[in-house]
């Protein structure tokens, strides 16, 4: 099996052969790797004009938002980006015609599977140390992850599904708010999926729209209800969000479940006999 490997040069100068390595394409089949390096852009931005470093940076974010977004946020389904870039010849030709910035190099061919571990190793020979970035690693959407998407299977006769809740559907409720799934027994059950890798304010702004929406459910139903937020330990060196998940641990204010313990809110649905919070409505 082949893998196709490509890897992205920054140029200082279109009169010299001066370059330097940013990223790397790596490409076999059904699967598609992309990255670059952040940190060492930023360690050689000062032999760019600071307009042209703009458009540099602002070049290969739009690759990895190309690559990475989901088919709603993109012209091109997954299926049509890896025909168009698991292309030995698409990859040519973006070597023959690169700016006078951003190159890309020779597209050669190894003989190795291609994997996520495996393309971390080869970044790290050809680039730098593998990248963490809060911005890059966003577009990971924890609910297409295949533990969530088992989970939606087992839980979708049991409850409301990624619905959106307005103060027409829960009275007292101010603003819209956003749930994964919502349903009942005896008392009210509702969770939220969060990225912990995004922006820490957007993770606030969620986790707070959620509490202050199970703070209603209490009021209105005169009781107390099971709630849950679930997650996935997010990156040491992202120093904001770990400390968060870790207040997410010790809160008792909601029940806070590890991806992998995902399971046991499954079995509460089945145990406690939950039902969908809203009915279906009748044509």
């Amino acid at each position: 099996m082949e893998t196709l490997l490509c890897p992205i040069y920054l140029s200082t100068n279109a009169l010299s052969n001066d370059r330097f390595s940013i990223g790397l394409i790596m490409a076999c089949q059904n699967t598609l790797f992309f990255n670059y390096s952040e940190e060492k852009l930023n360690k050689i931005k000062h032999l760019f004009p600071s307009e042209t470093y703009s458009v540099i940076k602002l070049y290969l974010k739009s690759i990895y938002k190309s690559l990475y977004a989901d088919d709603t946020a993109s012209l091109l389904n997954r299926e049509e980006l890896l025909q168009q870039w698991v292309n030995e010849g698409y990859l040519s030709y973006l070597e023959r015609y690169s700016n006078n910035s951003v190159l890309f190099g020779k597209t050669t061919k190894v003989a190795i599977p291609l994997s996520e571990e495996v393309f971390k190793k080869f970044f790290e020979m050809y680039v730098f140390h593998y990248p963490i970035s809060v911005e890059k690693e966003a577009f990971m959407d924890i609910t297409k992850k295949p533990m969530a998407v088992t989970f939606y299977k087992e839980i979708e006769e049991k409850v409301n599904l990624d619905k959106e809740l307005t103060p027409l559907d829960i009275e007292n409720l101010l603003v819209n708010t956003k749930v994964n799934f919502i349903g009942k027994n005896t008392v009210p059950t509702a969770g939220n999926m969060l990225n912990l890798q995004k922006g820490i304010q957007h993770i606030g702004h969620s986790i707070n729209s959620f509490i202050s929406l199970t703070k209603v459910l209490d009021s209105n139903e005169n009781t107390k209800g099971v709630y849950y937020l679930i997650g996935e330990e997010p990156n040491k060196a992202l120093t904001a969000n770990h400390r968060l998940w870790q207040e997410l641990r010790n809160t008792k204010i909601v029940k806070y479940v590890e991806l992998k313990d995902i399971g046991e809110i499954s079995a509460y649905l089945t145990q406690h006999e939950v039902s969908p919070y809203f009915l279906p409505t009748s044509c």
